[in-house]
């Protein structure tokens, strides 16, 4: 029972220690260090006990091309945003998300040669 609020806590405190430390970081660096180690990591925390150590570290290593793709959608978003607008950008930055999502998915199961 005390997993989660465990847990919770946990990624509070990081996110106390981003937040304390974000006016030396600039925005740029705050923005990252809050983004990607957090959801990550919480992630992994979660599944580690559920579905084991080996799960977890493939589940890892295939977050990385997963998190390249919302680099991708917010890098699209922040180029879009000034001459479309901020609904349109969002769609956009989405549809690159699901684009980039998807392509995974599929060249996840394709079948590979000499298999």
């Amino acid at each position: 029972w005390f997993d989660l609020p465990m847990r919770a806590a946990d990624v509070a405190l990081f996110l106390s220690t981003i937040v304390s430390v974000s006016s030396m970081l600039g925005p740029e660096a705050t923005g990252i260090a809050a983004v990607f180690p957090i959801s990550l990591i919480s992630l992994i925390v979660i599944l580690q006990r559920r579905i084991g150590g080996a799960a977890s570290a493939r589940l890892a290593s295939t977050a990385l091309r997963a998190m390249l793709g919302f680099g991708l959608m917010l890098l699209v978003f922040h180029l879009v945003v000034q001459p479309l607008g901020t609904m349109t950008a969002f769609f956009v930055a989405l549809l690159v998300s699901l684009l980039w999502s998807g392509g995974l998915l599929i060249l996840s199961h394709r079948p590979r040669p000499g298999l």
